[in-house]
């Protein structure tokens, strides 16, 4: 595979900067929707808080390893699209447990959805594109 040209370098390392932005600001979102929507907590709900704290732990720790087993890269050059799929798979997967924190709190009124939204906007902060001239995948 021939060498990409610097521009396209340039273009491609944009458009994984700004997937990671605009994905990594939802959890700041959730969080404002939780503030202004308190919800009481229900006593008679079932304890979901832990299997879903130990799921969005795991898709995380797993959003580190799937999308490089998912889209190896070639030996020869770099496949933009696959490192921009790799992405994509890694953030949503970092994404869940601030999904998950924001349907604790309004299905249990938990008070614990500040866990579930840090675990996943600290997963999303670690997946932050680096510009390099090696390959890589998030």
């Amino acid at each position: 595979m021939p060498a990409q040209d610097p521009s396209s370098l340039a273009a491609h390392h944009r458009t994984q900067l700004i997937l990671w932005l605009a994905i990594t600001l939802a959890p700041v979102l959730y969080l404002q929707i939780i503030l202004f929507t308190p919800v009481e907590r229900d006593a008679n709900s079932p304890p979901i808080e832990i299997p879903l704290l130990i799921a969005g732990i795991g898709l995380v720790a797993a959003s580190f390893v799937l999308p490089k087993r998912l889209f190896p890269q070639p030996e020869s050059g770099r496949d933009l699209a696959k490192e921009r799929s790799a992405l994509v798979i890694a953030l949503a997967m970092c994404e869940a447990p601030a999904i998950f924190g924001v349907i604790v709190h309004f299905a249990m009124g938990s008070p614990w959805y500040w866990l579930f939204l840090a675990i996943g906007f600290a997963g999303l902060l670690l997946h932050r594109p680096k510009r390099d001239t090696e390959s890589h995948a998030p």
